[in-house]
């Protein structure tokens, strides 16, 4: 992509073939928006939709679940880059396709609940906030021209209706956090807040909120939210569990972030705690 506008000729035959065109954005929106104008065919040509996958799930998250700096060679590297960055290398996209399952992603490197990551624990960055962007279209510094910014456009939650949520958020929060018991307890309070706005988006989802050790410190507040949420709103479709990227096996990348073995094991973990869900009913399957 070098121009704002290009055109993209996918297929070009002089006979009948049937073909499946899949179109994934490897970065992240906040870096970057792509549109997808008009696609035009040869008369005789039909356009449908594939059937859906097995399952359908969303993740809710940030760098982690971006896949930031999984395709960088220096760890020692601390420049971010999307040339760097890629969304199908990531615990995420990995367990969907374990899964067989369609999948959404409202994820945003730095982002958390309270605060974004910070490098001054004193110091609140306070406009790198999931909650506030997560009924929009997304986040992007860019926009889509006339259309205007993604964050100014209302997604449309019944066009998908995903069987599980997974919310992987508080390892940019946790600086934040660090030196502080009202800062922990405020961000327990929008945690629990942010659950029942995905409750209120999807009624019959099961809600896993995951944590895994690139930073994990948030897990036990992580843990009563959910149980504060459970009581509250009489609500047992939510549950927390810690998923391990054994990074003490495998080198990080950039910023610590996991590298692409490092993925995969969480996304193996990550897949058996869901299947469990699944198996013993927790997870009621699309019909």
């Amino acid at each position: 992509v070098d121009r704002p506008k290009k055109s993209y000729e996918i297929i070009c035959e002089d006979r009948e073939k049937c073909c499946e065109v899949q179109i994934i954005k490897l970065s992240e929106a906040p870096m970057s928006a792509m549109a997808i104008a008009p696609i035009e065919c040869d008369e005789v040509a039909q356009i449908s939709p594939i059937a859906p996958k097995k399952h359908s799930i969303e993740f809710i998250g940030d760098s982690i679940t971006c896949g930031y700096g999984v395709d960088e060679t220096l760890a020692e590297n601390h420049v971010f880059s999307t040339k760097t960055e890629d969304v199908t290398k990531a615990y995420a996209y990995k367990t969907a396709q374990l899964l067989e399952s369609d999948y959404s992603m409202f994820a945003c490197s730095g982002y958390g609940i309270i605060s974004g990551y910070t490098g001054d624990p004193d110091v609140r960055t306070a406009d790198e906030l999931i909650p506030p962007y997560y009924e929009s279209q997304c986040f992007s510094r860019d926009d889509f021209g006339e259309a205007g910014k993604p964050d100014k456009l209302c997604w449309d939650f019944s066009e998908y209706q995903p069987e599980a949520v997974v919310i992987n958020l508080g390892t940019n929060d946790a600086a934040y956090c660090s030196r502080s018991y009202s800062r922990r307890e405020e961000f327990q309070k929008s945690y629990v807040e942010l659950l029942a706005t995905v409750r209120g988006k999807y009624p019959d989802a099961y809600i896993l909120c995951i944590l895994g050790d690139m930073n994990d410190s948030m897990f036990s507040e992580i843990e009563d939210a959910v149980s504060e949420f459970r009581n509250t709103y009489v609500d047992n479709k939510v549950s927390a569990r810690q998923i391990s990227f054994k990074m003490d096996e495998y080198p990080a990348v950039i910023d610590g972030h996991p590298n692409d073995m490092s993925n995969l094991s969480a996304s193996s973990d990550l897949y058996m705690i869901i299947q469990e869900l699944i198996n013993y009913g927790e997870i009621p399957l699309a019909e």
